[in-house]
């Protein structure tokens, strides 16, 4: 079953499901956390990138803005540390 729920979860992070879409912030952070968690990602670059690239709407662009997000960059916005980008 746990294995079950793992493939799960990251098959949805790996398309576009989980995105934002028409929900609140706080729901789609809610389900953002519950998918991460069950997962089992622990590479918090990708869950940062991941969380970024699911916002939607002026909340997602004023949170890219702010952290430096450029969408296909390889840098994350901010790294699991809170220190600016590399190359700031």
């Amino acid at each position: 079953m746990l294995l079950n729920l793992e493939a799960a979860a990251i098959n949805i992070l790996e398309v576009t499901a989980y995105f934002q879409g028409k929900r609140t912030v706080d729901n789609y952070l809610n389900q953002f956390w519950d998918l991460i968690y069950n997962s089992g990602y622990t590479n918090l670059k990708t869950v940062v990138v991941k969380f970024c690239q699911g916002l939607d709407g002026p909340h997602g662009n004023d949170i890219r803005k702010t952290f430096g997000y450029r969408p296909g960059s390889l840098v994350p916005p901010c790294s699991p540390d809170g220190s600016k980008p590399r190359g700031r």
